[in-house]
């Protein structure tokens, strides 16, 4: 029962996820092609053997494959299915070579690599202005409700019910937000600013200090240090302070029981997931839907280039692996709602990944295109076999080193 279950909460929802957003992907260059007059041959949601297929009027072969861990759209005169190389399209009919990826102008080729990873920003900004616009957004104030004991914030002095600031001099305003500081933060020494709620009364009154915030005099709020005066009894107060915190590696069991062991500030969170802004204007849910596609992607671009100048190492990089897991997890204890705000998330870091200049992603083919558009020629066949060469070195180094870390997390998550 407990096998059914697991195959039910992580399995499932990882092939879900996957073919919905490799459907997405591979839809924008699908329809961007078809638009611009070039012939799409296949279209496969997954690699591997053939389970299922259909060809459209427009000979367009639309197929699912067994191995469900990616897709491709494949184009007349394509030798592969990353349209790395191409065949001998010379003995079709010049009708026919119209519809040749390789015949058409550089603008096309770019536009329709492009696609891909701009459908998968468009439907992550899709979900989240339709996620905020009827639930809010949904946020973990940054409120410490509870401290892991031994933990770093607890040994640095911070306590139950601070209001955790600023982390490294970044605004923390959701506690989520903490988490990414802390992920971001480039050495094990943070700096921490917080806002201590402090009730003082008779003689500590006139302990008030000149950054204090004033909440109430007694019991009265919307009030001002003018009206503190001989009748003063009581007056609460937020008092600013910056505290220099050592993270530490923490084993830490949350209620699931479930033990999370990883370089982390040791707070915990006041409650559970609440929904902030529940009353958005469209106006304001389409402006928030762009910016959360802007602050992930600020974020990813941060920490890959932490990797690039080495003050951070690869231990994050994650795979296929890891993505089964944590749609396991959010498909488990999240509930629907948590799962589509993941699919969106999810969903910008494909795109933002398949944008990044690394020969046969798309981000690769586009700066091969774009320099084919400026020079009016082609690039030399064999300058784009090293090009694509080195790509899929680099590609299949990332995808070793995701699959050793997400296997060394998965035997620390079952023995620890």
């Amino acid at each position: 029962m407990e096998t059914l279950l697991n195959i039910i909460y992580y399995i499932v929802p990882f092939i879900v996820l996957l073919g919905i957003l490799v459907f997405v992907h591979e839809f924008g260059h699908f329809i961007i092609a078809r638009w611009l007059g070039v012939t799409v041959t296949d279209f496969s949601i997954g690699f591997g053997k053939e389970l299922w297929s259909r060809k459209d009027k427009y000979g367009t072969k639309w197929k699912i494959s067994a191995i469900p861990l990616g897709g491709y759209c494949q184009f007349l005169g394509d030798g592969d299915a990353s349209s790395s190389t191409s065949t001998d399209v010379s003995n079709l009919s010049a009708e026919a070579q119209k519809g040749a990826f390789q015949l058409q102008k550089p603008w096309k080729k770019l536009a329709i690599v492009a696609a891909g990873p701009l459908f998968n920003y468009l439907f992550a900004i899709l979900i989240f202005i339709g996620l905020f616009y009827n639930f809010g957004r949904m946020v973990f104030p940054s409120v410490v409700g509870g401290l892991v004991e031994n933990g770093a914030a607890a040994e640095a002095g911070i306590m139950v019910g601070d209001v955790i600031k600023r982390v490294n001099g970044n605004e923390t305003t959701d506690f989520s937000q903490i988490s990414n500081e802390v992920m971001l933060a480039d050495k094990d020494e943070i700096e921490v600013e917080i806002e201590r709620p402090m009730i003082l009364q008779g003689n500590d009154i006139n302990l008030l200090q000149p950054t204090d915030v004033l909440v109430s005099v007694n019991g009265q709020k919307d009030v001002s240090v003018a009206d503190i005066n001989a009748d003063t009894t009581e007056i609460e107060i937020r008092r600013p302070m910056i505290l220099n915190v050592i993270l530490r590696e923490t084993a830490y069991a949350p209620e699931n029981g479930e033990k999370i062991k990883r370089r982390m500030l040791g707070v915990i969170s006041s409650q559970e997931v609440t929904f902030a802004e529940t009353d958005m204007s469209a106006g304001a849910a389409i402006k928030a839907g762009f910016k959360e596609a802007y602050d992930l992607t600020a974020n990813t671009l941060r920490a890959v280039g932490q990797m690039i100048t080495g003050q951070r190492g690869g231990k994050e990089v994650g795979g296929i692996i890891r993505i089964a897991e944590m749609s396991g997890d959010v498909s488990k204890k999240g509930g629907l709602i948590s799962f589509i705000y993941f699919m969106a998330l999810l969903s910008v870091n494909l795109g933002l990944i398949n944008l990044l200049p690394i020969p046969v992603l798309d981000g690769g083919n586009f700066v091969i295109f774009f320099i084919e558009m400026l020079t009016g020629r082609d690039l030399n066949t064999k300058i784009k076999d090293f090009i694509f060469k080195l790509g899929i070195i680099i590609i299949l180094a990332i995808m070793v080193l995701a699959t050793w870390n997400d296997v060394v997390h998965l035997i620390s998550r079952w023995f620890d």
